[in-house]
């Protein structure tokens, strides 16, 4: 068990309750002798979870959503959505931000704006995926410089009218723990109601309370048509979900 905790850091690395942070190492002890502590299967081991997740989701006032195992799951899943079922398959562009991770799938890592370590050695990655840059002040780069490339995109490389969806982490979190501008957040809310394409927000490190409100997504006066969530939604366990609007959901 030892081993496990310090290969899987899961348990450290997640939020495991509101203030349980004293009690975290004899919880550990215990489960550790007695069961192991992730659990995939069978699915019963998870119910408990999924049914207290439930309601934070609801009081949340989060409308439709589909659960699945861990990242990359409810990426892929979220893009099936947009891609397949939302966009009927007209639509199979994806737009992501440089610096941005979104798991190690072949479409997570297509989306993962960041060469190294994850995208060496695995050759060719899904197309129709492309990358303007993510605003850091730091860096130089600013919303206006984010937009400007965005719209170069839109000129030079991708019809906006076959774009399907635009996925952004109001956090990043691999690039550096950098906020998304409230400015980038509208615009891009904007363009994606002008032209018909789907805004995610890949929540999977910032949601359930890590930027001090429920979706970091709350922080911005503009909601997004899916969110992934995992890590601290299930406080450990391997639990990860899909959400969003009915209409996309269904």
């Amino acid at each position: 068990m030892s081993k496990l905790i310090s290969k899987w850091n899961y348990p450290t690395t997640v939020r495991f309750g509101a203030g349980r942070i004293k009690e975290l190492p004899d919880v550990l002890a215990a489960t550790g002798i007695k069961q192991p502590l992730f659990v995939t299967d069978p699915g019963l081991a998870k119910l408990p979870v999924v049914a207290s997740t439930l309601k934070i989701l609801d009081d949340a006032k989060v409308p439709y959503g589909v659960f699945s195992e861990v990242k990359p799951n409810p990426v892929d899943s979220n893009l099936t959505a947009g891609i397949a079922v939302f966009k009927k398959g007209k639509h199979d562009g994806v737009i992501a931000f440089g610096g941005g991770f979104h798991g190690r799938t072949f479409m997570g890592m297509a989306l993962t704006g960041k060469v190294v370590p994850y995208k060496v050695g695995f050759g060719a990655m899904p197309a129709d995926v492309f990358h303007v840059p993510f605003p850091i002040d730091l860096h130089g780069v600013t919303s206006e410089q984010s937009l400007a490339a965005l719209k170069k995109l839109f000129a030079a490389d991708v019809d906006p009218q076959r774009v399907a969806a635009i996925i952004i982490e109001p956090v990043q979190g691999e690039g550096g723990f950098y906020p998304a501008p409230a400015s980038l957040m509208k615009a891009l809310r904007e363009l994606c109601d002008q032209h018909g394409i789907l805004l995610i927000a890949d929540e999977v490190q910032t949601g359930f309370a890590r930027t001090g409100k429920m979706f970091a997504m709350d922080h911005h006066a503009v909601a997004p048509d899916l969110v992934t969530m995992a890590k601290s939604l299930a406080g450990g366990f391997p639990l990860a979900a899909v959400t969003g609007r009915a209409e996309i959901m269904d």
